[in-house]
């Protein structure tokens, strides 16, 4: 007999301390600073339409960032897909972004959503709510989220 596992998580990758990311910032001399409530700061940063690079615990396995090394922005800043993709990922302007959702959210703005964590399940996005969120849907009106 076959026995199925659920996949719990992808975070099977590297971690480091802060110490250790300390050190590779110093040593390739990038300006840093520490916030008291790094939450916070992230939040205020993305409302305010900044790009955010967001680093915590082990790394994924695989191509999705799904929290552990992750960039961050607020889809609802029509020009913020095109900055990611020219200034930060350097590739084609066309390419989506998975969003991250609570899963409250889930059922508000997806048809026919369920739970996804991993972000390889495509779900319509419902169309009153896509202007909402412009730079997280892909031209086919569809989203590939995180849940």
């Amino acid at each position: 007999d076959t026995i199925w596992n659920e996949l719990e998580n992808v975070y099977y990758g590297p971690g480091f301390s802060n110490a250790d990311i300390q050190k590779a910032l110093d040593g390739c001399k990038v300006p840093y600073e520490e916030a008291s409530d790094v939450v916070r700061r992230t939040a205020d940063d993305i409302a305010e339409g900044k790009i955010v690079g967001w680093f915590q615990g082990r790394m994924e396995f695989g191509a999705r960032a799904l929290g552990g090394r992750s960039i961050l922005a607020n889809p609802v800043f029509p020009g913020i897909k095109d900055k990611v993709n020219g200034q930060v990922k350097y590739r084609e302007s066309w390419r989506p972004f998975c969003p991250s959702l609570v899963d409250a959210a889930k059922d508000e703005y997806l048809e026919g959503a369920a739970e996804a964590p991993f972000m390889i399940v495509a779900f319509p996005v419902k169309p009153d709510k896509r202007s909402l969120i412009p730079s997280a849907v892909h031209v086919d009106g569809t989203v590939r989220p995180q849940t």
